[in-house]
């Protein structure tokens, strides 16, 4: 179960003893105003009450304390971190598609061309980029991009060059370019370039089923009278650059899509130094959203506790937990939808309760992700896509149901501290703490004053004793009734300056769940409380 902050119980019941103690002797006595003989009163003042609920003892800043049972009011605590798939413009990366095709006309060509004065000719290539890329993309959507055309002729006569990608559209319209052919006297060299945004190009007309374009060049000229040779070149160098892309189908490929480490805080337990902690039902639960429409393994590289003090790290070894395990995918019509998956890993997969014997601070996870992996638990399945959006998020909570049994936990806190008056009036002065305890743990306490060196002067209790009676507790664990304990201590005039000259107090307590050492477990309910009355009792000589 969730071990109770005794040291926070602690740190309240100090402060409110030296606010309440310098605060009300300076309000009920107004030493300035008696100014005749010694006088030696008494005084006993009650102080501070203080009603602590489960969630101001136990909720920390990182941590979400819920009830996990609404028909006992069970509480539970939760710690989450989460990881990032990599930006997929990172992993997947257009390169650029370089294409050069040459263009001449037939000796018959030529003689028809001179003879009828003019003439239109057309070719068509079909580009594999495969060479150029390990996609095997059959549609790729363009957010953005350029084409650019550089054409050179030898052709020494005016003419236009009609280039077409049939398989390439904007808005249903088909991509076409007219470039004219000027002939000027000299080799003729022309430079086009088009803006490729929102293009949706199909490559998968072709043999292969992916990666072809098809374009189509259709050239046509007047004849002009000068000479013309089979020698005579038109060359198209064709360069699709920049490109960023929207969409891509096809085949995506293997690619590592995750290799992170994170830490979940679990500060808790940030002051605990020794002790066993057990619980019944703890678990972890990784909730993953995917928007990548491809097969993918997430493999758990590590996952282990670790506990700052003692030095101890604690593997997780699964049992029955598939590792590697694949995920969920949006189908090939719900793109740019998410797909979730969810797992939990507990007590029936894996030794996860043995990982938090010892109070860790820290759970450390790593995790490592591959798209399309061939594996059992994530066949290919083709055709992948992708989108500039698509990524996974795994978001890993801690489940600590407050349920189980602690014993053995020594908390340590050092505070700086300024008692901030001279009462040098008081002679002696006496607290007297009562608690009500409606939590399932008896604590002791210690309270060290120390000077500027942590050089130990006093201590607030003669001993470490129980000052936190565990509350009666049924069958099931479940507090019934609260236990009442009463602490008086005594500060003589010695120990009122040790108190005075203290620079730091060191708090240290211990705890245990009820019966715990005979195996008894408790639950945290959240209507349990804990009630602090202090009250003060001064005696003292005041010149009047």
């Amino acid at each position: 179960m969730k071990v109770l902050k005794t040291n926070r119980i602690a740190v309240i019941i100090f402060l409110l003893f030296v606010l309440s103690s310098t605060s009300c002797l300076k309000d009920n006595l107004d030493f300035d105003k008696m100014t005749t003989t010694e006088w030696t009163p008494e005084f006993a003042v009650p102080l501070v009450f203080a009603s602590l609920s489960v969630y101001d003892i136990i909720t920390e800043d990182t941590s979400e304390l819920f009830v996990i049972d609404q028909n006992t009011g069970q509480v539970a605590l939760a710690y989450s971190g989460s990881l990032i798939s990599f930006d997929i413009r990172d992993i997947i990366q257009l390169p650029d598609l370089n294409f050069e095709y040459l263009f001449n006309l037939s000796s018959q060509e030529i003689s028809d061309f001179v003879n009828n004065g003019a003439i239109t000719k057309s070719e068509s290539y079909t580009y594999d980029i495969s060479a150029q890329t390990d996609l095997k993309i059959e549609t790729l959507v363009i957010e953005e991009g350029i084409l650019e055309l550089e054409i050179t002729s030898d052709i020494q006569h005016s003419g236009e060059l009609i280039v077409s990608i049939p398989g390439m559209e904007r808005n249903n319209v088909p991509f076409e370019v007219t470039i004219p052919l000027d002939y000027n006297g000299s080799q003729i060299s022309v430079t086009e370039s088009v803006d490729l945004s929102n293009y949706t190009i199909e490559m998968n007309s072709g043999t292969q089923g992916n990666n072809e374009i098809g374009i189509q060049y259709v050239f046509s000229a007047e004849y002009e009278g000068q000479p013309i040779t089979v020698a005579d070149l038109i060359r198209i160098d064709h360069t699709f650059e920049k490109l960023e892309f929207l969409k891509i189908f096809g085949d995506i490929g293997e690619h590592t899509l995750l290799e992170q480490e994170d830490t979940i805080n679990i500060d808790f337990f940030d002051n605990n130094q020794a002790g066993f902690f057990d619980l019944v039902s703890p678990y972890v639960q990784l909730s993953i959203a995917n928007s990548f429409g491809l097969p993918i393994d997430i493999e758990i590289q590590t996952f282990q506790t670790r506990n700052f003090y003692t030095g101890e790290e604690t593997d997780v070894f699964f049992t029955n937990f598939s590792n590697p395990f694949g995920l969920n995918a949006p189908a090939f019509n719900e793109v740019g939808e998410t797909a979730f998956t969810n797992l939990n890993i507990d007590d029936q997969n894996s030794n996860l309760g043995s990982l938090l014997h010892s109070a860790p601070q820290q759970l450390i996870y790593r995790l490592f992700a591959v798209s399309n992996p061939g594996s059992a638990t994530s066949p290919v399945d083709l055709p992948n896509f992708i989108t500039n959006e698509s990524q996974f998020r795994v978001d890993t909570e801690i489940i600590l149901p407050l349920e189980g049994l602690a014993y053995g936990f020594v908390l340590r806190d050092t505070l700086d501290f300024s008692f901030g008056e001279q009462i040098d009036e008081v002679d002696s002065m006496a607290l007297r703490i009562v608690i009500d305890n409606g939590f399932p743990f008896n604590a002791n306490m210690q309270v060290y004053f120390a000077d500027e060196n942590f050089v130990v002067m006093d201590s607030v209790f003669s001993s470490s004793g129980e000052i936190i009676l565990s509350g009666e507790t049924d069958s099931d664990g479940i507090v019934i009734a609260p236990k009442r304990k009463i602490t008086d201590i005594e500060f003589s005039r010695q120990r009122i300056d040790n108190m005075t000259n203290a620079s730091h107090v060191i708090i240290e307590s211990g705890m245990k769940t009820t019966n715990a050492l005979d195996g008894e477990t408790v639950k945290i309910l959240d209507e349990y409380t804990i009630n602090v009355n202090l009250g003060l009792f001064l005696a003292g000589k005041v010149n009047l």
